[in-house]
């Protein structure tokens, strides 16, 4: 009868899990006329009429309603305001506008549901001229 050697070995540590680190938030300037993204870099929107009125009409959507969408109506009035167009011309420039603005760095915030768009409320945002507007929980 032959022993086998036997070894034990000590168990592997349990790691408590590590938070994820808060992202920075994304700082949005008066009127829109810049943003800071979360990575540190700054866009100037101040030469981007619809660009940045569609992005300041979503931060104060977010503001009032976070979580709430705004419809390609909505969007297309704060873009184009009192502008006539055919529904398609429309849609067509909201579109590329929203393309626009993904990728000037906001591919990862700007959000489409079926219902519109919206800025992530996951995401905590600043505007200047207002108290800062926390990610919201219920994301």
């Amino acid at each position: 009868m032959s022993l086998a050697m036997i070894s034990f070995e000590a168990p592997a540590p349990v790691l408590a899990p590590t938070p994820s680190p808060t992202p920075s938030p994304i700082v949005i300037g008066p009127d829109a006329r810049w943003l800071l993204l979360s990575n540190g870099a700054r866009v100037e929107m101040g030469r981007r009429g619809p660009p940045r009125r569609i992005l300041l009409a979503l931060a104060e959507a977010r503001v009032r309603r976070p979580n709430t969408a705004l419809t390609a109506a909505d969007l297309v009035e704060a873009g184009w305001p009192g502008e006539r167009m055919r529904h398609a011309s429309a849609l067509m420039r909201l579109y590329t506008t929203v393309r626009r603005l993904r990728r000037l760095g906001l591919a990862d915030v700007l959000v489409t549901r079926e219902d519109g768009y919206l800025l992530a409320p996951q995401v905590a945002l600043l505007m200047p001229q207002r108290a800062p507007v926390q990610a919201s929980a219920h994301a």
